[in-house]
């Protein structure tokens, strides 16, 4: 007697697939037909071409804003994600800026980003060949956010311009950290975000600053850390120098509430501060203009209210 059980397959039921399953299946395949076609169609650009394109694109916005820009080489690679690299890279800010030298730029794209029509990907800039500095920053924008992060790894300075281009003095050092900002700049209420940064062996040459010869300044060490939250900024840490032998030591506390133009940021802060015996002999009216702000161990003490740029210091007495 055959007790066996056969069945038509006809008659079996199906998993008939959820609305969701087949969005996810219609996107994931829209995606992919997206990247292909992207990436077969740089394949098919001569590299000379895209490479006067990327670099045309980048002088332009640069010149908009009166910076000359060239690279001596450029590189396509698509390998791990499309990127391009740049080599022997020169910026030309307005005088009395100096020319500033970079070895290295990488930009990442985020394609996805681009096809949406925003702006998005990584960059890494690294200064000089032989040293081990490093810059690497990811930045995404929706409409007037911005997500921005970064990480600096051993910064010179003054082999970069950097010191010269922020305060317009000659000098060397190297400024490491890293950190994170979220917001909006046109409603500063909405920003958020974290400051990192440290500064070791900050050496200032001598030199003339509106007529009075600055005597050389050494700082061993600086930490700055800013803490971000709904546009208000709060110094958790300030300090500039550490011991004796440093030519300034400077410590700053407070807050400062930003605004959609920096100049209009406001700041209250205190600002406790030591200066040399060389620096004070170089600016011989410094010490009578700080002199309401001396306090008994020689060093001196303000507090800063209003404009960030121009605030106005009021002796503080202990």
């Amino acid at each position: 007697m055959n007790n066996s059980l056969t069945v038509d397959s006809d008659t079996l039921p199906t998993k008939t697939p959820t609305k969701m399953q087949r969005w996810f299946s219609t996107l994931g395949w829209t995606f992919l037909t997206i990247f292909f076609l992207v990436f077969f169609t740089i394949l098919k650009l001569p590299e000379e071409r895209v490479k006067n394109y990327i670099e045309e694109s980048i002088a332009s916005t640069l010149r908009a804003q009166n910076i000359g820009f060239s690279a001596d080489e450029g590189h396509i690679s698509i390998l791990f994600g499309a990127s391009y690299l740049m080599k022997g890279i020169t910026l030309r800010l307005p005088p009395p800026s100096p020319v500033i030298h970079l070895e290295e730029i990488t930009v990442s794209p985020s394609l996805l980003r681009l096809l949406l029509g925003q702006f998005g990907g990584k960059i890494k800039i690294k200064p000089e060949a032989k040293d081990s500095g490093l810059l690497t920053a990811s930045i995404e924008t929706k409409q007037e956010m911005i997500n921005l992060s970064y990480e600096l790894k051993s910064i010179d300075l003054g082999k970069t311009g950097l010191l010269a281009l922020l305060a317009h003095i000659q000098g060397t050092g190297a400024i490491s950290g890293k950190g994170h900002f979220n917001g909006n700049m046109s409603n500063p209420s909405s920003a958020q975000g974290q400051i990192e940064l440290n500064i070791t062996q900050l050496q200032i040459e001598s030199q003339s600053i509106q007529g009075f010869t600055l005597p050389p300044v050494r700082i061993s060490e600086g930490k700055i850390d800013l803490n971000i939250d709904q546009g208000k900024v709060v110094i958790n840490t300030f300090n500039l120098g550490k011991s004796n032998s440093d030519d300034i030591r400077l410590k700053l506390t407070g807050s400062a509430q930003l605004a959609p133009e920096l100049s209009e940021s406001n700041l209250n802060a205190q600002a406790e501060f030591s200066l040399s015996p060389a620096i004070l002999k170089a600016f011989s009216l410094l010490d009578m203009i700080l002199g309401p702000g001396k306090q008994t161990d020689g060093s001196y003490a303000f507090q800063l209210t209003g404009p960030i740029l121009t605030p106005t210091p009021t002796p503080v007495s202990r």
